[in-house]
């Protein structure tokens, strides 16, 4: 069911690659892929400054916090220096077919990073989400799919070995259900 759901933002995405063309669907397909390798590095980071000890959802609420305002500030800049600026004619191949392509991949990775961020939360290792299909197992695509697209980018930025698995198999939402915390009153002094 959630593979059917990605493969339906998928379509919207190419039905929107093919209105507006190869470039604009370009520098979005490159605005979604940043934003969701940001997130995805830097929201762990962002819940490990102190959030993460009082609310249970830090990991993913961070990550898409990340992830939406990096879209927004890129997409902003995108619109402004380039894609208002600049009409660039390409062939109708491109404008019809490698847009739409190009478009169901953006709509597949957006709704495949949306699969990951539910994945991560604690919630997520009950019974009813994994009948719907949000279990590790039933998310291999999604999931194989958000690694190799960061990894990617992460292939240029990076110059260690840590891959998009080793991140978000690294986090304790994604390992085992979460135990909470007791909260002891500090010993007075």
């Amino acid at each position: 069911m959630v593979l059917g759901i990605g493969i339906l933002f998928g379509i919207f995405f190419a039905l929107v690659g093919l209105k507006l063309g190869f470039y604009e669907m370009l520098t979005m397909f490159f605005n979604v892929l940043m934003s969701v390798y940001l997130g995805i590095f830097l929201g762990p980071v962002l819940a490990a400054s102190g959030i993460e000890d009082r609310l249970h959802y830090a990991n993913s609420i961070c990550m898409l916090i990340v992830g939406v305002a990096t879209f927004l500030v890129l997409f902003v800049i995108s619109y402004f220096l380039f894609t208002s600026q600049f009409k660039i004619p390409f062939p109708k191949i491109f404008d019809m077919g490698v847009s739409g392509i190009l478009g169901f991949l953006t709509g597949f990775l957006v709704w495949s990073f949306l699969s990951m961020l539910v994945l991560v939360i604690p919630i997520s290792q009950g019974s009813t989400l994994a009948r719907i299909g949000f279990s590790k197992k039933a998310q291999q695509t999604n999931l194989s799919y958000v690694y190799r697209c960061s990894d990617i980018i992460s292939g240029f930025v990076s110059n260690d070995e840590q891959s998009t698995e080793k991140v978000i198999e690294s986090l304790p939402e994604f390992q085992k259900k979460r135990p909470v915390k007791s909260r002891e009153p500090a010993p007075k002094s």
